[in-house]
């Protein structure tokens, strides 16, 4: 799902937001720019990379196993990317910034930290919030007919579209500010424990 950018259901795409094409190249040049960050690029089917931190390999491909290093952004198709994925050793702090940094230079995409050393970068209508509206909409599920849970600031847009908006207790405190209910950690499965009681209620 690309973190809710592309969204499939068998052979039929419900969903999908794909990134400016000029700006896309733009923010490439600045993660380039950027030290130690491993970007994949992301079209919801397939992800790529022109260099991976080689420390952290074993984890990143636990993420995108079908990862592929081209030796050239040029033999992607840029205009069909939904997400860059980017990976830092760095302090969530830093990470951050890095977010940071580039919502400012390029309004048309927004950048969230998500965890685990990572932060994504996507189109400013696109995000996890985006494909809660988009199945919300096809399958006329209202707000107050929906669960939402999260840990991450890449988390955070789907809270506008559910009633039941709900952050782990390892959770980014701002996401917790902005959630209706909070649980225990991802570790305790949780999410898990809550999904159970509700079917059995």
């Amino acid at each position: 799902g690309d973190n809710g950018n592309y969204i499939v259901k068998k052979n039929e795409v419900l969903h999908s937001a794909v990134m400016n094409y000029p700006d896309l190249l733009g923010v490439a040049k600045l993660l380039e720019n950027m030290n130690n960050v491993s970007s994949i690029y992301c079209d919801g089917i397939n992800s790529y990379s022109t260099w991976i931190n080689r420390d952290y390999e074993d984890y990143i491909l636990s993420y995108y196993g079908n990862l592929q290093i081209v030796d050239s952004l040029d033999e992607i198709k840029m205009d069909e990317i939904v997400k860059i994925a980017n990976h830092s050793p760095a302090s969530l702090t830093e990470i951050k910034e890095h977010a940071k940094q580039i919502t400012e230079t390029y309004p048309s995409f927004d950048a969230v930290s998500s965890g685990g050393g990572w932060f994504d970068i996507f189109d400013v209508n696109g995000g996890k919030g985006s494909a809660i509206q988009a199945l919300q909409e096809k399958y006329n599920v209202k707000p107050e007919e929906t669960m939402v849970f999260g840990d991450s600031q890449n988390d955070a847009s789907m809270v506008e579209h559910a009633k039941y908006s709900v952050a782990l207790s390892n959770a980014d405190d701002k996401l917790k500010e902005i959630s209706n209910y909070e649980i225990g950690s991802n570790e305790e499965q949780a999410v898990l424990d809550i999904l159970e009681k509700i079917i059995e209620t």
